[in-house]
């Protein structure tokens, strides 16, 4: 069983947050063994750490921020400066590469931007969006094949317009996620 101080979550286009949320309040729970209920306040220390925990990406600043205020509500108490929620297109984030995290931290030599490696999660979790490959914009769709193009070929998920094969983007979506587990990860999306 994971140490609950060593799971990672990323909720690749989070909306709100509520899973990353739901994830939050399990893992303060889990800490002092305690029911939510029973907990007044998570400590600093517990809910900076979750926080470093849970990574999330949308490609809209409106989420992103609910997600963002949704996850500090858990301690207002707490100064929540650092939280790994990205705006950006979850296509453009390669499995192991690093991006600049939207938030400096202060060292002795002074400010540095943070770098964030997207890899070795233990859990992905989501809802994807459902939508039709042809309502895709084309920089978008070639992104898509580019950054999966090996996949696609091997299983011949290629979408075809003129014959009416035409996956969502939410295949695409799951395919690309999986990228982001370690070695027996998990991967937990709600398709319809």
């Amino acid at each position: 069983m994971l140490e609950i101080q060593t799971i990672k979550i990323l909720d690749p286009g989070c909306s709100s947050g509520t899973f990353l949320v739901e994830a939050h309040k399990r893992s303060a729970e889990l800490k002092p063994k305690k029911s939510f209920s029973q907990i007044k306040h998570v400590p600093e220390d517990v809910h900076r750490q979750i926080l470093r925990q849970l990574y999330s990406e949308d490609i809209n600043e409106f989420p992103a921020h609910l997600t963002a205020m949704n996850l500090a509500m858990k301690n207002v108490r707490v100064p929540s400066t650092e939280m790994y929620i990205f705006v950006r297109d979850y296509f453009t984030i390669i499995p192991g590469h690093s991006i600049l995290a939207p938030f400096r931290t202060r060292t002795p030599e002074g400010e540095k931007q943070v770098e964030v490696v997207f890899k070795d999660f233990d859990a992905v979790v989501g809802n994807p969006p459902y939508t039709r490959w042809a309502e895709i914009p084309e920089n978008i769709q070639s992104l898509i094949l580019d950054v999966l193009k090996t996949t696609i070929l091997k299983y011949d998920l290629a979408p075809q317009v003129l014959r009416s094969v035409e996956p969502g983007i939410y295949v695409y979506w799951i395919m690309h996620s999986t990228g982001f587990l370690k070695d027996g990860g998990r991967l937990s999306m709600i398709i319809k």
